[in-house]
């Protein structure tokens, strides 16, 4: 099932190069397995780019696969103008101002600011939400978490430090959101360390004379990068501890926003239930910090959508060894990711909140009963039911009673749509056979045999899965037919 992500990518993006990793699959490296590298890759999917191997050979090579090998490297590389004199191609001649000018720094705040997730705004003793916060409502804010200063985390792996105008830090982002706003009296209070349970930070800064808090957690670089796997989905030592403290020091009038800053699922334990306002920045870039101070000030509603399972903690989830997706009653497991997973999750696969609220109507299907090779189109309209703009992102699942084993749930569509307050979209969306096919056994997992069974197919649309979304609507369409979906 998972070969359908590369697929899209060889097929759809049109991809030039491809790395094949370090693992094995059934015990061969994929680096050289030939039904991984030229069965799947060259002869089903007619990828002609190149593929990038980190090891030597032995010398058992043939001239024919180094010819190939060396002709597919210089096509790209002519594709690219390497070989051109240099003043003809236009990229040597960009400099600084070209790679950093306004249009691209633009586009590196919206897309941190598109990817910023808010799971929780609560606070049953204010009489309103914690955030968005107002400027003009408060007087001292508080912030605490060595992230809040540091830069590194928030580029992620494999990103070079932008020299001009460098990276925005959330520290530097909320000092920028509090000095555009003049008319508000707001001084600010930073506790930028390493907590150690037991030595309370209210040492330095009383966070209890604050209006509002921010604290940052996260994991750092070396928990989670090349080479480098947690052991454990918990935070690191004392990041739960700090969380807890804060909530007893500001006490229950008052908010404590917390902002997640990491690059996988991690468990929220008493994040959840301490934290008024919890964000998802994940890895948000060289403007993160602006982007995420937006969303705590409301100068963007945000619509993120976790793309992943958030488990309660380790114990949900089975051994580092077992790589089986399924439940396995045999060795404790619930299966893993929204597809198999059959425990209830903290935070489930495509949530995320919004400062305004939507509502779904009319879904609808072009034809209820379909042959196995056709494409099912539907619509579905969304209302903004709230007093502001923002995005919805519109999410059609699917359920299927299979005769073999399949995924419990599967996305298989979404759209990300503006919708302004009061208003109403239609989304359209179109679902192709591979998008509900089934596997069943064949001689070799490289030449999979996928079918479309016949039987009931259960549509789903709504703001989040079905399970976990109140508001979703549902219709049904019969599939006439079995069929593999290679002979479509």
């Amino acid at each position: 099932m998972v070969q359908a992500l590369f697929d899209a990518c060889v097929n759809y993006g049109q991809v030039m190069s491809i790395m094949c990793s370090y693992n094995a699959i059934n015990n061969i490296p994929t680096c050289g397995n030939p039904d991984l590298l030229n069965g799947i890759l060259r002869e089903r999917w007619n990828f002609t780019g190149f593929v990038v191997k980190l090891l030597t050979d032995d010398g058992n090579v043939t001239m024919d696969t180094l010819n190939n090998a060396v002709r597919r490297l210089l096509k790209t590389k002519i594709e690219l103008g390497m070989f051109d004199p240099p003043n003809m191609v236009e990229f040597n001649s960009y400099d600084f101002n070209d790679i950093e000018n306004e249009a691209h720094l633009k586009l590196a705040r919206q897309v941190a600011q598109q990817s910023i997730c808010l799971y929780k705004n609560t606070n049953n003793n204010l009489q309103k939400a914690p955030l968005p916060i107002q400027n003009s409502a408060i007087n001292k804010i508080g912030l605490f978490g060595i992230q809040s200063v540091q830069t590194d985390l928030l580029l992620g792996n494999y990103a070079r430090s932008p020299d001009q105008p460098g990276i925005t830090t959330i520290l530097q982002g909320i000092y920028d959101q509090i000095d555009q706003n003049t008319t508000a009296n707001c001084t600010f209070e930073q506790d930028i360390g390493y907590f150690v349970p037991g030595q309370a930070p209210i040492a330095v800064y009383n966070p209890g004379q604050c209006c509002a808090l921010c604290s940052t957690v996260q994991t750092y670089q070396s928990m989670e990068s090349e080479g480098r796997d947690r052991s454990t989905i918990d935070l690191p030592v004392g990041q739960y501890e700090l969380v807890r403290l804060l909530k007893s020091v500001i006490g229950p009038n008052k908010s404590l926003i917390g902002i997640l800053i990491r690059g996988g699922s991690i468990a929220l334990h008493n994040l959840m239930d301490d934290c008024d306002g919890l964000i998802d920045g994940w890895y948000p870039g060289q403007l993160g910090g602006a982007a995420l101070a937006d969303v705590i000030f409301g100068s963007y509603n945000p619509a993120g959508r976790t793309p992943v399972t958030y488990y309660h903690s380790d114990e949900q989830l089975p051994p580092m060894h077992v790589m089986d997706l399924y439940p396995n009653s045999t060795i404790s497991s619930l299966g893993i990711t929204y597809r198999y997973f059959t425990g209830k999750p903290q935070i489930p696969f495509g949530f995320g909140l919004s400062y305004t609220t939507f509502s779904y109507a009319n879904l609808q299907v072009k034809s209820s009963n379909v042959k196995a090779c056709d494409l099912i189109t539907g619509s579905v309209d969304v209302t903004n039911t709230g007093a502001i703009d923002g995005d919805e992102v519109i999410q059609i699942y699917i359920k299927y009673q299979a005769s073999v084993p399949s995924p419990n749930v599967r996305l298989v569509s979404f759209q990300r749509i503006l919708v302004q307050a009061g208003h109403t979209v239609t989304m359209e969306f179109t679902i192709t056979p591979d998008y509900h096919a089934v596997i069943y056994d064949s001689d070799s997992v490289y030449k999979p045999t996928r079918m479309v069974e016949e039987g009931t197919l259960n549509i789903y649309a709504g703001g989040g899965q079905p399970d976990y979304y109140s508001g979703h609507l549902q219709q049904q369409v019969q599939i006439t037919n079995t069929q593999n979906i290679d002979t479509c």
